[in-house]
């Protein structure tokens, strides 16, 4: 028994689209139904929140509240951040990860594109939740569930010195905690529930068209389990790490491309005009939505994204030169930039030369620049760009995993 919880205790699993779906395989036996779910890789950190929203009603003639209802749905989040990689955790999140063709956000305007998370944690303070062969029992884990998660948020930070990072946020509709014990769907033979199951519960979404909860395992049951040594063909099929080649990225390894912006101020220096001595990077993609409400229901039954959003770069480097631009020529030399983003694969040593990831930005717009000069240090400049960005434009991310099951390769 745990008297805390650690991070080597969690494990954050996602599950398919929609939210409001099975999440286990087909099949008329037990051990043909695999799991939906994926863990996600190197997650650093986890948060979550929710906020209630009460009416206050008071009456003439009396001091006292009559009543505090709760009158709407509450309101709840999901934040994580996890290492950068290869574009693995992208595309189980379900964006576009082959940027030579969509963009980044395609699909994420789709009513159906919800999904669940799982935070799962081991009951047992010394043990490490890491899906393998080994374990077949789940069955003394907690879950806390989310339903019906939508993003509203993307960004990523890369920094000399430091791994590049990204970071999500998404609103829920549900938040769930059980221990889901041994249940199990259809019931199964009983040397089978024994061998084959670990861990059954119901998932936490909400279905949008009625408000109506998920409560039928049979149809709307989700499996937590290891695999079987003797079947892993069915088993390792899911509920487990899904970790590639590619486990971090080196900001040695990142080249930032663009055209020398034409304004007042310091140029950025480098070892040819468009690679550029970088120190720090961020980009930043919110994704706003309109929740929709009616009579009939306590709950939100879609939230719809509002395209375009203003997404934004923001960088820090060592200035080398001036650019001989007057600042005045803004209202007739407003011109948009093309910036390209490589992140080289750390698994080819010191000097790699084939691609991890490759993120593009068009038609930024430059938004601030300013500058500093200290006593032993080079000077900086730092810049801020924005961006439109749409299902369909402003943001690509192009990443090795959604080459591994083709021939195709990038240019």
């Amino acid at each position: 028994m745990r008297n805390r919880i650690s991070y080597q205790n969690v494990g954050l699993m996602v599950g398919p689209a929609p939210a409001y779906s099975p999440h286990s395989g087909e099949g008329n036996h037990v051990q043909d139904r695999g799991s939906k779910l994926r863990t996600l890789n190197l997650v650093q950190n986890t948060s979550f929140n929710f906020d209630i929203a009460r009416e206050e009603i008071s009456q003439v003639g009396g001091f006292n509240m009559t009543a505090r209802k709760v009158t709407s749905q509450p309101s709840a989040s999901l934040g994580f951040s996890y290492i950068l990689s290869e574009g693995k955790n992208e595309d189980m999140l379900g964006f576009c990860i082959s940027g030579q063709n969509s963009a980044f956000l395609s699909g994420t305007h789709e009513k159906n594109k919800d999904r669940n998370f799982f935070l799962a944690i081991t009951d047992k303070q010394e043990e490490e939740f890491i899906l393998n062969n080994q374990r077949q029992d789940f069955s003394d884990i907690d879950v806390l569930s989310f339903g019906n998660c939508f993003p509203v948020a993307y960004s990523l930070e890369a920094s000399v010195g430091s791994i590049a990072m990204a970071n999500l946020e998404y609103s829920a509709s549900n938040v769930k905690a059980e221990k889901p014990g041994n249940a199990f769907f259809p019931p199964p033979l009983v040397w089978e529930t024994t061998q084959y199951y670990a861990v059954t519960g119901v998932i936490p979404a909400i279905n949008p068209e009625n408000g109506q909860i998920a409560t039928s395992a049979d149809t709307h049951g989700y499996l937590i389990h290891s695999g079987q040594i003797n079947r892993p063909t069915v088993y390792g099929k899911g509920g487990s790490l899904n970790t590639g080649d590619i486990h971090y990225l080196r900001p040695g390894d990142m080249e930032l491309t663009f055209a020398q912006p034409s304004l007042p101020g310091a140029l950025i220096s480098g070892s040819n005009p468009e690679k550029m001595h970088i120190n720090q990077l961020s980009i930043n993609i919110p994704i706003s939505r309109t929740d929709s409400k009616g009579f009939g229901s306590n709950y939100i039954t879609e939230r719809k994204a509002q395209f375009p959003s203003v997404g934004s770069l923001n960088f820090s480097a060592t200035a080398n030169n001036f650019n001989q631009e007057n600042l005045s020529n803004i209202f007739t030399k407003d011109e948009e930039y093309t910036f390209t983003i490589t992140f080289k694969d750390p698994t080819e040593g010191v000097s790699p030369t084939n691609k991890a990831i490759e993120l593009e930005i068009s038609k930024a717009r430059c938004q601030s620049q300013s500058f500093s000069e200290d006593i032993g240090a080079n000077m900086k400049v730092d810049a801020s760009f924005n961006f439109e960005c749409t299902p369909f434009t402003g943001f690509k991310f192009s990443g090795v995993a959604s080459l591994e099951d083709s021939a195709a390769t990038w240019s």
